[in-house]
Parts: structure tokens; C-alpha cells; sequence
């Protein structure tokens, strides 16, 4: 069974993975294609510019996927916080805009083409980032990687300014201009000037206001299915039951809850975020599986990540990933700050989107749909959930 890419399918990226499974064996253009134990397979390859016509054998059944790849109009274009390899419009420009910021151990990357950003140095504890007029800022990623989000928070103060705060005494290096991924950065290094020091709280966003309704959001539904597990589950099911089993363990702990759809059926994202309004939710958790778009390795990137938009949920959705992490086998695929639509149209309650795993990676599709693997991550939620009700 063949899930993904679909025949005819469009893309500008120079390559595409495959997503499947087979009892016994696969080819794709007469290459043998690595089996898990499971059967699921994950197979990536390269593609040229115009139609190419791929050769795939599933256990025996010999059919062809057309994909069509053309030119993209801009360059580097990004996808969770990343650039991805693409094909180039040669009419197109360097892109002169703050697009994404990665937060690595002792490092920061900003992704702003061949314009340098401006950073200035308050104290050793706080810097201020700055998009200049050539640099227009259309920053809609941070990505907090690894456990950096305990260390350092970086906080909007105008469409064109941002201030970011570090837990510990820094020293910092001169921006440099680097390639990450075949695009360019600008990387600022830093280092603790002592690790002994305990690290301040650099949640700047105050306490999580005290929660009595909780507006529960499995993502897509209808004919959104979201993306399909290699054995050919949908992210629609999945979503909807781990929200209806979270949701029976807060009833179950007198905790209000609801949930914006309770079968499968078609709801808007103004429609989710209306639900929560009309309802009076204090907090507000969408629950997605995860997927990749073209261009990315589907068997690398694994693990849970949280995404919040307004600094008031900024602490629910790293306390959110610790907790998921701490309880479950998954690692953590990083906490972002991203412009989506349930987050940023819902500002006065803390809003976050969790996406447990990844459902199209071959093995990790298999964990995150099993009922141990759900018990342990509802289980997380409500732990917390509970801490925060109890602080009354």
C-alpha cells in the first residue's frame, strides 16, 4: 500500500519521500526500499524539474506515480522553521526578510537572506533584535530546539523589534554569516558565563490564569483528513480519539471540558476558535499528529512539539512538552512560536497546538496510535492541567 505521494502530484522541492507499507517487498524505480519489522517503509528520492515518472512494485503490483516538480518563485523557501531543497526560479530574488529564528544550544540562527539583522546588547542577560527597513520582518517561526526554551525566551515588542531574554549571565560572539541547509543564516553564538548559577524563571508572560473550562480541538475532521500513517490511518481518527479520552479524564476529575467536534465532521478554524469564545474557555489545546512537507527526511525527524502564538501561552506549552516528554517514549521535536490561526485569533487564553509524534514516520506511527502510548500522553495533560486547577 502506497500512502504517500498521490499520482499527479505538484511540488517544488528536489526531492520526495515515499510513505507505504508491504508484507514482503518494494521497489521504486528497480531499487529495493528498506522494511521496517512492521512493514512500513519511508524511502526518499530525487527528483528533476518537469514530470517524472516513477516506477513502484508492492508485493508484487507494478503501477507508476507521475510527480511534477516545478521552479519555486522565491528562494529558500521554509518549512518548520527549515529551508527545504527546491528548485529555483531563476527570476526570483534573495528573500530580505526575518523569517524564522532557531534556537540551538549556544547558538542562535536568524534567517534573513543577505541582509544582516541588527542585535544589540542590553546587559548580558537580554538582547535586543531589530529589523532594519531593508529587512522586512515577516518572521511567522521560532523555534525553540531541545530544552533551549528554559533558557532563553525571545519576546515581540513591535512588528519590527524583538527582545530576548536569557536565563543565565551570557557572553556573546559577533553575528556571522553561515549556511545551514543550503540557505543563509546569520548565527550568533553564546555561552553561559557560569553554569552554576540557577537559572531565573525568563517566562515573562506571569502565571497561567486559574483554569475551569477547557475547550479540547482534534484537528481536521470531514474531508480534511490530515496526514495518514504508512499502514493508512488517518490523523482525523487519531485526533479525535486521544481528545475524547483526554476529555473523559478531566470529566472524570471534575475539570469542564468540551471538545469542538465529537465525530467526524467538517468545523472551520473560525469555527473552532468561535466554539471557544462562546463558550467561555479559559484554555484551549488543539490536538494534532504530525507530518513533513516534500523535501524532508521522514525517518530523521521525530517526537512531540507544542506551538503557541501569544506570550500568555508560552509557559502552558513548554510546561505541556516536558510533561508529554517526561511521561511518554517520545523525545521532544522542539517548542515553536508560529503564526496559526487557533493560536493567534484567540489572544486572552493561553492556546496551544500539540503535535504528538509524527504519523508518518514508520515506527513512530505505530507508538502513538497504541492505547499505552495515549493513556501516558493524556495522562501528561492531565497531570498538568490538574497542577494548574489546584493552584487555587
Amino acid at each position: 500500500m502506497l500512502i504517500y505521494p498521490p499520482n499527479n502530484h505538484q511540488t517544488t522541492s528536489s526531492n520526495i519521500f515515499f510513505i507505504g507499507s508491504a508484507r514482503n517487498f518494494c521497489t521504486i524505480q528497480n531499487n529495493s526500499v528498506a522494511l521496517f519489522e512492521n512493514g512500513n517503509f519511508a524511502h526518499t528520492l530525487n527528483l528533476n524539474l518537469g514530470v517524472n515518472p516513477i516506477d513502484i512494485n508492492i508485493d508484487g503490483e507494478n503501477f507508476t506515480r507521475e510527480i511534477i516538480v516545478s521552479a519555486s518563485p522565491t528562494l529558500s523557501p521554509l518549512a518548520y522553521a527549515y529551508p527545504y531543497p527546491y528548485y529555483a526560479n531563476q527570476e526570483s530574488q534573495d528573500r530580505y526578510s526575518l523569517e524564522s529564528i532557531i534556537v540551538r544550544p549556544n547558538r542562535i540562527d536568524f534567517h534573513s537572506g543577505n541582509i544582516k539583522p541588527e542585535i544589540f546588547i542590553l546587559n548580558p542577560q537580554t538582547l535586543i533584535l531589530k529589523a532594519s527597513d531593508n529587512l522586512k520582518n515577516n518572521l511567522n517561526w521560532i523555534h525553540y530546539r531541545d530544552e533551549t526554551y528554559k533558557l532563553i525566551n525571545i519576546v515581540p515588542k513591535s512588528q519590527d523589534e524583538y527582545q530576548i531574554n536569557f536565563a543565565l549571565p551570557c557572553s556573546f560572539q559577533e553575528l556571522k554569516q553561515s549556511k545551514i541547509e543550503n540557505s543563509k543564516f546569520w548565527s550568533c553564538d553564546y555561552s553561559p558565563q557560569d553554569n552554576n548559577i540557577v537559572p531565573t524563571n525568563i517566562i515573562h508572560s506571569n502565571n497561567i490564569p486559574k483554569t475551569h473550562i477547557i475547550c479540547l480541538d482534534p484537528g481536521h475532521g470531514g474531508s480534511q483528513s490530515g496526514t495518514v500513517s504508512p499502514q493508512g490511518l488517518q490523523e482525523k481518527t487519531l485526533n479525535l480519539q486521544f481528545a475524547q479520552l483526554l476529555a473523559q479524564k478531566l470529566q472524570d476529575n471534575n475539570i469542564n471540558c468540551f471538545l469542538t467536534r465529537n465525530e467526524d465532521q467538517e468545523i472551520s478554524l473560525a469555527e473552532r476558535v468561535e466554539q471557544a469564545k462562546l463558550n467561555s474557555a479559559t484554555m484551549f489545546i488543539s490536538i494534532h499528529h504530525n507530518a513533513l512537507p516534500d523535501g524532508r527526511d521522514p525517518i530523521l525527524e521525530q517526537g512531540i512539539s507544542t506551538h503557541y502564538y501569544h506570550e500568555n501561552a508560552r509557559l502552558l506549552a513548554s510546561q505541556l512538552l516536558e510533561n508529554l516528554t517526561s511521561l511518554t517514549s517520545l523525545k521532544s521535536a522542539g517548542l515553536y512560536r508560529q503564526d496559526l490561526f487557533v493560536l493567534r485569533e484567540l489572544p486572552n487564553i493561553p492556546s496551544v497546538l500539540i503535535e504528538l509524534g509524527f504519523l508518518i514516520h514508520p515506527t513512530e506511527s505505530e507508538i502513538i496510535s497504541s492505547i499505552e502510548f495515549q493513556e501516558q500522553a493524556s495522562e501528561a495533560i492531565l497531570r498538568l492541567i490538574l497542577a494548574i486547577h489546584h493552584e487555587e
